[in-house]
């Protein structure tokens, strides 16, 4: 009778299941990753857009108020319409522009404004309202026209 020594063959994987669970790990890896980049990439683009809607609706009612703004600033940590506070500020959002802790608000009118903001960590990073359009993706080609 042969008898085999204490432990030998015993609780080890051979080479080819640990390839095989590594290949898996890859392939699942290789689902995974593009779609939690793409998720971050949204998330931005959402907090873009929301920080811009808040700050046109404020625009838009002070419009309302006094037919002009003179100023849309980033102060701190929020925004400000004409040195009211408006919201705070998401990550990573900026004013789109020369200067992106102030919009170019020369020549505003009720009827022709554009105001827009950047994300440099979002999908399509940036996004314009304006009294023509409305919400859209892209930038001004000046304060007035989108």
């Amino acid at each position: 009778m042969r008898r085999r020594a204490a432990g030998s063959g015993d609780g080890g994987f051979t080479l080819i299941e640990v390839l095989t669970v590594v290949v898996i790990i890859g392939v699942l890896a290789a689902i995974a990753i593009p779609v939690f980049l793409h998720q971050r990439g949204s998330a931005a683009d959402a907090a873009t857009k929301r920080d811009l809607v808040a700050v046109a609706e404020a625009v838009i009612a002070r419009m309302l108020d006094v037919d002009t703004v003179t100023t849309v600033t980033v102060v701190s940590d929020h925004y400000e319409v004409d040195g009211e506070e408006v919201g705070s500020t998401s990550h990573e959002v900026r004013i789109a522009g020369v200067d992106p802790a102030a919009a170019d608000t020369t020549g505003w009118t009720p009827s022709a404004w554009c105001l827009g903001f950047t994300n440099p960590a979002g999908s399509l990073g940036d996004f314009r309202f304006s009294a023509q359009q409305g919400l859209e993706p892209g930038t001004c080609s000046s304060p007035t026209v989108p």
